[in-house]
């Protein structure tokens, strides 16, 4: 899984979720929906944990955003993963776990703080 980064209000923040996935298709339809998501991970039992969506020339739109709002999904550009695809950056995403959330904030715990005294 490549490092997810993010760029916070408290400047940009790379983070290694683990997803544990079984399979990985391009143009993945949703059951619900019938949208389809460029890239999903799905788990042993064919259902979705994680959707990337790789802007080129559309971005994920309102519509798009909410037919994939059951579903953890983020939005890379197809250049940057290009240049990189260690590192996706995130230019936008939607319903990921506060967890994802807390470990990007996490490192804001120790801001300000020197060696020993």
């Amino acid at each position: 899984m490549p490092l997810l980064v993010f760029d916070t209000a408290n400047g940009r923040r790379e983070v290694l979720p683990f997803i544990s996935a079984a399979q990985v298709v391009t143009e993945w339809e949703c059951p619900i929906s019938k949208r389809k998501a460029d890239i999903a991970l799905l788990d042993e039992a064919g259902t979705a944990v994680l959707l990337v969506e790789v802007w080129h020339t559309h971005a994920v739109d309102l519509e798009k955003r909410k037919d994939l709002s059951p579903y953890w999904w983020v939005e890379v550009e197809a250049r940057r993963v290009l240049a990189d695809p260690t590192a996706l950056i995130v230019r936008n995403h939607g319903n990921l776990p506060d967890a994802l959330a807390l470990a990007w904030e996490q490192f804001q715990l120790f801001a300000g703080l020197t060696g020993p005294t």
